[in-house]
């Protein structure tokens, strides 16, 4: 089906006519040095045609047609398209209202109040894709290209430590050994007193001999004066026969906390290209 009209045939002066004679389906001029092959007759409904469906385009695209216009098909193309209308732009060189007239690229420069001082109620799309929504709430901007979890959106879990050490007893005896401890008393004044029965005492010089004279009982007092005293002492061998019990308890808790709470990209995989957006 086409908007070319059907092939008749036509008899004029006695002569059988193709009307309106296309070639291959189409409309021919014929050939000039081969008189068998006439041009094509163009009817008048065939001319009708294509000026209404022009002429209808035009009045769509809510302009009025005329004769004398040569850019009314361009100019109504571009017409159609209303704004609000957004398109994708591949490649470099864009400029706004030049590469496709009326479209601006949505970029933060161009929003109200932008660099640009435009007021068409761009919103940008620099990194951002876009969503269905119903109608009543196009417009809206959300959403973040990376973010951090909060403690209420990481899944429920715990870290359980159940550690345990199984009870054992020590050694029954220690090796045989001794443990050889001295001293030195401190230096300071103080006297002795003896007692007792038989060969008594003799001072001589600061200390005491024992006496040639018997006696039943006897006791004597030293003088006081400044001295010490050193002292030593070794232990005997082992030690009593013994053990000790050994039992850790079990531990039981949590980890500890680790992480950087670094934030997460949450883009797919994605390749960018320029939204541009019809605006006048």
């Amino acid at each position: 089906m086409s908007m070319y009209p059907d092939e008749q045939t036509l008899v004029i002066g006695g002569e059988e006519v193709t009307y309106p004679g296309l070639d291959a389906g189409k409309f021919t001029d014929g050939d000039p040095a081969d008189p068998t092959k006439k041009p094509s007759f163009i009817p008048s409904a065939s001319i009708n045609l294509v000026l209404d469906n022009l002429g209808d385009f035009i009045t769509r695209a809510g302009l009025t047609p005329n004769n004398t216009g040569t850019r009314q098909l361009w100019d109504a193309l571009w017409a159609s398209i209303k704004p609000g209308v957004v398109w994708m732009f591949d490649g470099t060189g864009w400029e706004d209202n030049v590469t496709l007239p009326g479209f601006y690229a949505c970029i933060p420069e161009n929003e109200d109040g932008g660099a640009n001082g435009h007021s068409f109620g761009i919103k940008s799309m620099v990194d951002r894709f876009p969503m269905g929504k119903a109608i009543a709430g196009a417009g809206v901007q959300g959403g973040a290209n990376s973010y951090s979890l909060t403690v209420g959106q990481i899944p429920y879990h715990d870290h359980s430590i159940n550690h345990d050490h199984p009870s054992v007893t020590s050694g029954t005896q220690s090796a045989n050994h001794t443990h050889y401890v001295s001293g030195t008393t401190a230096n300071d004044t103080h006297n002795h007193s003896a007692s007792g029965t038989g060969y008594g005492f003799e001072r001589q010089g600061s200390g005491f001999v024992l006496g040639g004279q018997t006696y039943s009982s006897w006791s004597i007092t030293t003088t006081n004066y400044t001295h010490s005293h050193s002292w030593s002492d070794t232990s005997g061998g082992n030690s009593a026969s013994h053990n000790h019990d050994v039992n850790l308890p079990t531990f039981s808790g949590n980890s500890g906390a680790t992480g950087n709470g670094d934030a997460i990209d949450n883009r797919p995989s994605f390749y960018s290209m320029v939204f541009v957006r019809k605006c006048a």
